[in-house]
């Protein structure tokens, strides 16, 4: 604006597009049973609309996040498969929290109790 039309300079650029993904993934179909041999069974599903599934992490009774690895055992896709089997660490009810991140770190977080 200070300056006369006739030597005002303007530029622009076009970037290449890029992905801005803040949803968070889904965890589906979360269940969980006592298995044989007092064992913690727990299943899920894990899918995001707009990118990968990064990691996937599990914690008995608020204790620390533990990773684990999905049913394929490699992180690569929008919808991963997880299976946990674990020892029961007391008896009673057992509460199994899951958290599942994207690759662009939106994290979504479920629980189930297992009696």
């Amino acid at each position: 604006p200070s300056n006369p039309p006739d030597q005002a300079l303007t530029a622009s650029l076009v970037s290449d597009p890029f992905l801005i993904d803040n949803a968070p993934p889904q965890i589906l179909n979360l269940s969980g049973s006592v298995a044989a041999g007092n064992k913690l069974e727990v299943r899920w599903s894990a899918r995001d609309a707009h990118s990968n599934i990064d990691h996937a992490e599990y914690s008995v009774n608020g204790a620390d996040w533990v990773l684990i690895d999905p049913v394929s055992r490699l992180s690569d896709s929008p919808q991963e498969q997880y299976h946990l089997l674990i020892d029961r660490p007391s008896p009673g009810e057992q509460v199994i929290a899951v958290r599942v991140n994207d690759e662009f770190d939106n994290q979504a977080v479920e629980k189930v109790i297992v009696k």
